[in-house]
């Protein structure tokens, strides 16, 4: 059974008000309420709902029809027809202000009350989903334009010449910085930079098959700096009415493929890692037969002989090179650490003489530890060999009456010129190892901490040294950080968390 279209009488003429609806019921209609004059219409309207108000304009209340209808319209749309026998301009030009359905004209006419009647109600229900689809659209539209101008891939649309009639925000910063700024009106293949052959092998597989593959193709910014960037050209949906011929995609993967170089030189050192443990204990074994055969032959003869010296400079030669097969078996496999709360600046004290022994006589060591005992947890053994292992690099470095500074102090993390990385809050101890030797070109600063880069001679370094300095700092929780002039010398810089107790004692 088909719902009835509810309808709210208002007139301040009861007789009208009952032929009104006798009419409407008999039109198969259902009258919600009848109200005599503009206020009981307006509380009566938020009560009953109709679907249509039919209103006399002329009321002799305070509130006419007119008045009525303004009110209605600022808390409801639903259609309001006016029922007049008004002929007055100026009265209709006011009731026309109100934006009626209709008007139904006294006395009545049974035919005019059903058409107004419908049309008002099918008027307003169009009109009802008009502003929804027009809604749906808006947000639709709000949506598109969101996604095209955030989406992390470059979108574009291209006419039939392929020249380029829209893209988004992300192609136009793919071409910043190319000297190709104003890319709009462009042929792609023009920006991208692709051979005429290229463009023809292009061309004829959209034609064919609608769509062409994904290509890479590279592209170098003004400063000469390479971008890979990866772009696809298809036919749009045949079913849309549409004024471009050719859509596609175009994607900056530069940084995807420094992290694929990354990542295949971490696997690579990791073979190599392995590769350098096994060898490094084969090598060793062989080492330790040769040192035994050494100290055999060596029992056998007296010390002044020349073979005995041979020997010796023999069995010296196989010790390093167990060195060297120790540094080896570090770098391709971790080491139990025994971590303790020990103080910087007494391990430094402490080996000071070993440190003046081995750096001699002409390179003068000093020291600025300010950072008042306090301690740092870490293996100590550890600590001692990346200073070691430091010293001997600023050795290298210095040229007779070289100076070597160690220097300590505690500080917050982000007063560190050196230190951008995020690192939680708390107090840190810093240690410096400064030389004034011939210091480090710009261009090796880089690669110093890199496996197997040394700038020595290939008898005087494996390149393993800094690369174990660093990876021990790491496995202590600590950063090391380097700073050099060629022909001034080089300060490296290495921090650490304070222990727990010290942290609260600075505090």
């Amino acid at each position: 059974m088909p719902i009835k279209s509810k309808i709210l009488i208002v007139d301040d003429e009861r007789i009208i008000c009952i032929l009104l609806s006798r009419l409407l019921k008999k039109l198969d209609y259902e009258v919600v309420g009848i109200a005599n004059c503009g206020d009981d219409a307006v509380k009566l309207i938020k009560v009953v709902e109709p679907d249509v108000v039919l209103m006399d304009i002329n009321m002799k209340d305070q509130m006419d029809g007119i008045n009525a209808a303004k009110t209605i319209h600022t808390f409801t749309d639903i259609p309001i027809i006016f029922s007049t026998g008004e002929t007055k301009e100026s009265i209709i030009a006011e009731a026309l202000k109100t934006s009626p359905s209709g008007y139904i004209n006294k006395p009545f006419r049974i035919e005019d009350i059903k058409t107004t009647i419908e049309v008002s109600l099918i008027r307003y229900k169009y009109e009802k989903e008009l502003i929804e689809s027009q809604k749906a659209l808006e947000k639709s539209e709000l949506m598109f334009r969101g996604i095209f101008n955030t989406t992390p891939a470059g979108y574009f649309q291209l006419d039939k010449n392929f020249c380029l009639t829209l893209c988004n925000p992300e192609m136009e910063s793919i071409f910043k910085g190319t000297g190709k700024n104003s890319i709009l009106g462009k042929t792609i293949f023009e920006l991208v930079g692709i051979e005429k052959a290229e463009i023809k092998r292009i061309k004829m597989t959209l034609l064919k098959k609608g769509q062409m593959p994904v290509t890479g193709v590279n592209l170098y910014d003004m400063s000469g700096n390479l971008k890979n960037i990866l772009f696809s050209i298809h036919e749009p949906n045949a079913e849309t009415d549409i004024s471009f011929a050719y859509i596609g995609t175009i994607q900056d993967i530069t940084d995807y493929k420094n992290l694929e170089i990354q990542l295949r030189h971490a696997q690579k050192m990791e073979v190599i890692g392995i590769l350098s443990s096994r060898i490094a204990h084969e090598i060793n074994n062989q080492l330790t037969t040769v040192l035994g055969y050494a100290d055999l032959c060596q029992m056998t003869m007296g010390k002044e002989t020349r073979q005995y010296r041979y020997i010796n400079s023999m069995r010296n030669k196989s010790i390093e090179a167990m060195e060297t097969t120790r540094q080896l078996l570090k770098f391709g496999r971790k080491q139990k650490v025994v971590f303790e709360d020990i103080s910087v600046d007494h391990l430094i004290k402490e080996k000071l003489d070993l440190i003046g022994h081995v750096l001699g006589s002409e390179i003068t060591v000093k020291t600025e530890l300010n950072s008042h005992g306090a301690k740092i947890h870490v293996d100590p053994k550890q600590l001692e060999q990346v200073i070691m292992n430091l010293v001997l690099n600023a050795l290298d470095a210095m040229a007779k009456d070289g100076e070597l500074l160690f220097t300590t102090k505690i500080m917050d993390s982000n007063k560190n010129a050196y230190d951008d990385t995020m690192r939680p809050g708390g107090k840190y101890l810093y240690l410096y190892i400064r030389d004034n030797g011939c210091g480090i070109p710009s261009s090796n600063l880089e690669k110093i901490f890199e496996p197997f880069f040394t700038t020595k001679e290939e008898s005087l370094g494996t390149g393993l040294g800094l690369s174990i300095v660093k990876s021990i700092i790491k496995e202590n929780g600590g950063d090391i950080y380097v700073n050099s002039i060629a022909g001034k010398g080089t300060t490296f810089t290495i921090s650490f968390e304070l222990a727990k107790e010290e942290d609260h004692a600075s505090k």
